[in-house]
């Protein structure tokens, strides 16, 4: 078992020694809704690729919602099968938050493991006040969210 700052050097390693892979791409840049409705996102991928699903809340680290081998989810809490549908096509994977409430305020990312590496996608935000807001953030803020305790799960 390797320390934790040995993992997160490793992670660095593999990150940015990966060739031209395409990274995911998540849509729809902005989504507005009323509370009570349902959130779609999608991330465009390569096929043949486990997908994994993660969502950070406010102040908090990253955390898998699940990941997807074939048509079958496993969901890192049992509790968010309810909350959380998904769907695996042969170039994206479709995420579905029902019945959004202000708790469901976060960053959603999409990511998939390659033989190199881990590539993820763009973060999209989640807000929500009076509605729900699904916001893209620019790539400035794509590698804010690679912390150890978003791939511990991952090993």
């Amino acid at each position: 078992v390797s320390s934790p700052h040995q993992q997160l050097l490793l992670l660095m390693f593999l990150f940015f020694t990966t060739d031209a892979q395409a990274v995911p791409m998540q849509s729809p840049a902005e989504h507005r809704l009323v509370e009570g409705s349902s959130v779609t996102m999608t991330c465009q991928l390569s096929s043949g690729t486990v997908v994994h699903w993660y969502r950070q809340l406010p102040g908090e680290p990253p955390k898998r919602i699940l990941y997807m081998t074939g048509n079958s989810p496993t969901f890192d809490y049992s509790n968010d099968r309810q909350k959380f549908q998904v769907q695996r096509n042969p170039s994206n994977s479709v995420l579905k938050i029902e019945k959004s409430t202000r708790r469901d305020t976060g960053t959603y990312y999409c990511a998939y493991w390659y033989y190199q590496g881990i590539w993820h996608s763009e973060p999209q935000a989640l807000n929500s006040q009076i509605s729900i807001v699904l916001v893209l953030r620019g790539p400035g803020h794509s590698l804010s969210w690679k912390s150890l305790h978003a791939f511990q799960s991952l090993d």
